[in-house]
């Protein structure tokens, strides 16, 4: 019964009082905000969609835990696909997004998220790399020299983020060509 009354017992029930406190206050300010961040993420990545491959209407084709496939509209009529996809870079996951016209080039890739080292992988947002991607076809390839044809060329000190890269790009080329079909 001493332990009731002393003051480590004072001070566990004070520290439980306010964790349970926290912890409401923590439960509603996310129930509040969830639904915002929600449409933000959702914002973002309409327009995202419409930087990679412009239209009026992007319809889910397919959509596991990995990759999506929308398929992009213009007057109701297909346009091209656009591939979400998930490959094992350097630094973690890198998210690339993919434009896929219907004539199986690349409009544009865009990387929407990514764990990449500051300076070398995460160079691989810049355009000096990216826009390699412009109007490839199936079958893309990394070099670590100058490319030509259906080729990037690697970011210096960063192969195994440009390698992630043209895999989420193969791959997003050969969804949207079973899409097609």
């Amino acid at each position: 019964m001493m332990f009731f009354k002393s003051n480590e017992f004072k001070m566990v029930l004070c520290l439980v009082v306010i964790a349970v406190a926290v912890a409401g206050v923590m439960a509603v300010v996310n129930d509040l905000t969830s639904g915002k961040i929600e449409q933000n993420l959702a914002n973002q990545l309409t327009e995202s969609l419409q930087e990679v491959l412009p239209a009026d209407s992007y319809d889910v084709l397919k959509e596991t835990d990995t990759e999506t496939v929308y398929e992009a509209k213009k007057d109701g009529n297909g346009i091209g696909y656009l591939v979400v996809n998930i490959e094992k870079g350097y630094g973690g996951d890198v998210k690339v997004l993919t434009g896929v016209k219907q004539d199986g080039t690349v409009s544009k890739v865009k990387i929407l998220e990514h764990g990449e080292t500051p300076g070398l992988g995460a160079n691989a947002e810049k355009d000096n790399f990216i826009s390699q991607f412009n109007g490839k076809t199936k079958g893309v390839e990394v070099v670590k020299s100058k490319a030509d044809g259906n080729k990037i060329s690697a970011i210096s000190g960063a192969t195994i983020t440009s390698s992630a890269v043209t895999r989420a790009v193969n791959t997003a080329i050969n969804l949207a060509e079973e899409a097609g079909k």
